[in-house]
């Protein structure tokens, strides 16, 4: 009789790090590397800090867009259109279903994109989650949203001051909220804290770029997961965000938009690039 105990072996060892079959868009491999474990917003009160990237001038959040659920194995791939103008088999299925009117809003909205935003944070709730040092929170838009409105004077958004909250020595504290899960998930009661004590150097010093976490895939193996024919055995995959966090994308025209609506987004550039150019100002 054959003995599956590697089998069941190898799989607690799965497990026990946080991997599936599934494909996914951040390497766990890598953030092991880094030393950096994933972070995701617990219920009540949280306290993070974002940790800058090493390009003075570069914004400290990375916006991705991701296809959720994807082929037999539910993986979770980058959408090359949204992030880098090229081809996307997924969304050209879509858009070719909804053309010909032969899927139902479930089906097109299976094949729809999520907006997400990473982040290099501590958690600084106490003395045992600062600890920790760097983690990877994969966010909602909603967090984004907030820091922008924090970090702007509201009276005058456009021209006035703007807060640079991951400045080692002149940062803040983000708190906010987490209420409800699933569907029902809300953040609220967003403020910033001004740090007592400046972000340590080990800190600096260990984060990596984004682009080192990331995994992209091509147009053949995007098409290859989709159909269900993709490799068996993917890179390890970080954990994935809670099913509430997911802001799925609903578009009701034929085309796929650019981004966001064109005059929200030159806002939110003007001011993220407000927060670059005294962040660069100021350094680190």
């Amino acid at each position: 009789m054959a003995d599956r105990s590697d089998a069941i072996r190898n799989r607690h060892q799965q497990e026990q790090r946080g991997t599936s079959d599934r494909g996914w868009y951040v390497d766990g491999e890598k953030l092991e590397e880094f030393g950096i474990e994933s972070w995701k917003a617990s219920e009540g009160n949280n306290y993070i800090a974002i940790i800058p990237p090493h390009v003075a001038d570069r914004y400290f959040g990375e916006e991705i867009y991701v296809h959720y659920d994807v082929g037999v194995r539910g993986s979770a791939l980058l959408c090359p259109s949204m992030m880098k103008r090229k081809y996307c088999p997924i969304c050209a299925e879509r858009k070719r279903l909804q053309s010909k009117g032969v899927a139902d809003e479930d089906t097109l909205k299976q094949l729809r994109y999520s907006r997400r935003w990473l982040y290099f944070i501590v958690d600084m709730r106490d003395d045992e989650t600062e600890a920790k040092g760097i983690q990877l929170y994969d966010g909602p838009p909603t967090i984004d949203k907030a820091i922008l409105a924090l970090s702007t004077d509201p009276r005058d958004p456009e021209n006035g001051p703007v807060k640079d909250i991951s400045h080692q020595e002149e940062g803040y504290t983000l708190i906010f909220k987490r209420e409800g899960t699933a569907l029902n998930t809300k953040y609220s009661a967003f403020v910033l804290e001004k740090f007592t004590e400046p972000l340590k150097d080990e800190w600096l010093e260990q984060v990596p770029e984004f682009e080192e976490i990331l995994v992209w895939m091509s147009a053949d193996e995007i098409e290859e997961e989709f159909k269900g024919a993709a490799d068996p055995e993917p890179k390890h995959q970080a954990e994935a965000p809670e099913e509430d966090d997911v802001e799925v994308r609903t578009y009701d025209t034929d085309e796929e938009p650019e981004a966001e609506d064109k005059s929200q987004e030159e806002k939110v550039n003007e001011v993220k690039d407000k927060v670059r150019k005294r962040s660069s100002r100021r350094g680190r």
